[in-house]
């Protein structure tokens, strides 16, 4: 599901990699129930180990994300670490590693990532920083819609074409034409088609 919500998906992922040479995670929509979407690159012994004794409850690289929006190295994070978990995701070469965490209304967006050799420089985390700011607006931000592009991706959704778009909002055809192009060019869709149903998976329509 992630793939389609993110235009690109592989060379984003490229991207996060370039610098998270021990994996990533990327969690959209973190709630009380969990994240909407997920996509991990950890190793999977790591991701079973993790997940068999329940981690997720007390590792500090979860717990700060969702307590804080901002970014910050696995070693600058100062919340007890309990259950060892930093210690366990040592052996398995997770050695250095960063979060990066975003509020979007209610909910959050967390990057999390990891290095087996050292930290991640300066240069990298304003880079993961400036990809994350753009890939949570993308998924759980509306891509920086406005309402008049969302009303004209609402009426093709509806089955409008650009004339009955244009009579049904007041507005001229150059105008539906126009903001069609910019709705389409926020998302980075190919199409009108590929935009509304970018918009209809990522639950951007409240009408």
């Amino acid at each position: 599901m992630i793939q389609i919500l993110i235009p690109a998906f592989n060379t984003e992922m490229a991207l996060i990699e370039n610098i998270a040479s021990m994996g990533s995670i990327l969690a959209f929509n973190v709630g009380f129930k969990g994240p909407e979407h997920f996509h991990s690159t950890y190793p999977e012994l790591w991701r079973d180990e993790y997940e068999a004794a329940s981690l997720h409850f007390v590792d500090p690289a979860v717990m700060w994300p969702l307590l804080n929006a901002g970014d910050i190295r696995w070693s600058e994070i100062k919340l007890p670490d309990i259950r060892g978990v930093f210690k366990k995701a040592r052996s398995h070469n997770l050695n250095h590693g960063a979060v990066f965490s975003r509020q979007i209304g209610n909910t959050k967006t967390i990057l999390s990532v990891s290095r087996h050799d050292r930290e991640l420089t300066d240069g990298e985390m304003i880079s993961l920083s400036v990809q994350w700011d753009r890939l949570s607006s993308l998924v759980d931000g509306r891509a920086g819609l406005t309402e008049k592009e969302m009303k004209v991706l609402a009426c093709a959704r509806d089955g409008f074409d650009y004339g009955e778009t244009a009579a049904e909002l007041n507005i001229s055809l150059g105008a539906v034409k126009a903001r069609m192009e910019k709705a389409r060019s926020k998302l980075g869709a190919n199409s009108v088609a590929q935009a509304v149903a970018m918009a209809i998976t990522r639950k951007y329509f409240t009408f």
